[in-house]
C-alpha cells in the first residue's frame, strides 16, 4: 500500500537497496506492483555507488537495519520502521529523519529473529497510516 501511495501521490522511484538477504523482504513490498518506476539495487551496489544513490534520492524508508545510517551520512531524508528496537537509541542522525514504532511492549528486550516475546505482535503494530503520516511530514519539510 505505502509503495502504491508514493506511486500515485508523488510518481515517485522506488529504488530497492541493500544486501542480497534483503531481496526476500523488497520482493514481498512491490509483489504484484507491475511498474517501470521500481528498481531492484539489493546487493548491486558497492559502498560508492550506494552513497551516490542515497544522495540522489528524496527519501528513504527503511526497517532498522542500517541503511537508514547510510542514507542520513548522505543527506537523505529517512523514515526508519522500528519493530523491537528502541528509536531514541537507534535511529539515524539526520536533521529530516522520522520514525514509526510499534511500541510494542517488548521494546529492546527480545530477538527480531526470533521474537519469543511477542511472537510478531511488534511487526503487526507497524501502521501503513503511521508511515503515510510520517511519508507527508517529510515531504512537507522537503519542499
Amino acid at each position: 500500500m505505502i509503495v502504491k501511495s508514493l506511486l500515485r501521490n508523488y510518481n515517485a522511484f522506488i529504488i530497492g537497496v541493500g544486501v542480497k538477504a534483503d531481496a526476500e523482504a523488497f520482493n514481498k513490498v512491490v509483489y504484484g506492483i507491475n511498474n517501470d518506476r521500481i528498481i531492484d539495487l539489493i546487493g548491486k551496489t558497492n559502498f560508492d555507488q550506494l552513497n551516490a544513490v542515497f544522495k540522489k534520492c528524496d527519501l528513504l524508508i527503511n526497517p532498522d537495519n542500517g541503511m537508514g545510517h547510510f542514507a542520513a551520512a548522505a543527506g537523505c531524508p529517512t523514515v526508519t520502521l522500528f519493530s523491537n528496537a528502541l528509536p531514541e537509541k537507534y535511529k539515524p542522525l539526520h536533521p529530516l529523519t522520522e520514525v514509526v514504532s510499534s511500541n510494542c511492549e517488548c521494546m529492546g528486550q527480545c530477538d527480531k529473529y526470533k521474537r519469543q516475546k511477542c511472537g510478531y505482535k511488534c511487526l503487526d503494530n507497524l501502521k501503513v497510516d503511521d508511515v503515510l503520516y510520517k511519508i507527508e511530514r517529510l515531504v512537507h519539510n522537503i519542499r
